[in-house]
């Protein structure tokens, strides 16, 4: 699913974590597809904020989320994780990443 990303964008998804990687990337395209985003408007869209990934230790539960600020991500991330089942004060930010 990386293919069909922009190079920029490409290199960007490498931050992260491998084995969630193509769900969250996935999942950025569904929104891009919603926001009726093509093209370069697309890849600006998707390297244009931050992101961030919060998970359990285990990996079994994570969240991801992108907002235009990192401490909203960071939020965000965590909040989405903490909404499966189990996880409940269990989630951790692993990772977060600004693309300006």
């Amino acid at each position: 699913m990386t293919a069909e990303l922009p190079r920029g964008v490409r290199l960007l998804a490498r931050l992260i974590p491998s084995g969630e990687r193509e769900a969250i990337v996935g999942d950025l395209l569904e929104e891009a597809a919603c926001r009726d985003l093509r093209g370069a408007r697309q890849a600006a869209w998707l390297a244009g904020e931050c992101g961030a990934i919060a998970a359990i230790d285990n990996g079994k539960a994570w969240g991801g989320a992108r907002r235009p600020k990192r401490e909203d991500a960071e939020k965000a991330a965590t909040a989405n994780c903490e909404k499966r089942p189990g996880a409940k004060g269990k989630c951790k930010v692993k990772t977060a990443q600004c693309n300006k």
